[in-house]
């Protein structure tokens, strides 16, 4: 998954070597402007103990990232400090079974994360996917 902001581009890399890292980019021509910089990578990364990858991501206006892992979680992320908070989730829970993916809503006050049901054989088994509503204005 890829994102754009404030003239980065925001990636996220799930093989061998999970992270997260941006790139500042040129904005009239698109070309790169400044080296990579990894934000998270495999020894910082909070996973919920699982060794789930990322999936998916949005960022808030504040600049955290909100992170759909493969470990059916949700992680908040934030830039500045580096801290991680697991919002949701865990690998023997139904509350995000398969979490995919992330976007706010246009009040940015709702995330909406969706889900595929378990498809890598979760501890409760699979069932449908879903598309849920997260407040984050308390978080």
């Amino acid at each position: 998954m890829m994102m754009e902001r404030d003239n980065y581009l925001y990636y996220v890399n799930t093989s061998q070597a999970p992270l997260l890292a941006r790139v500042r980019f040129h904005p009239v021509t698109a070309n790169v402007a400044g080296p990579v910089e990894v934000l998270f990578d495999t020894h910082t990364y909070l996973l919920n103990g699982n060794n789930g990858q990322a999936d998916d991501f949005t960022l808030d206006k504040e600049g955290n990232v909100w992170l759909a892992t493969a470990s059916s979680s949700l992680v908040k992320l934030d830039l500045r400090t580096k801290q991680q908070i697991l919002i949701v989730g865990e690998p023997s829970s139904y509350a995000l079974v398969g979490s995919t993916a992330t976007k706010f809503a246009r009040d940015e006050k709702t995330l909406y994360i969706t889900t595929n049901g378990g498809i890598s054989d979760p501890a409760n088994g699979v069932e449908g996917g879903k598309v849920l509503s997260l407040g984050t204005s308390l978080l």
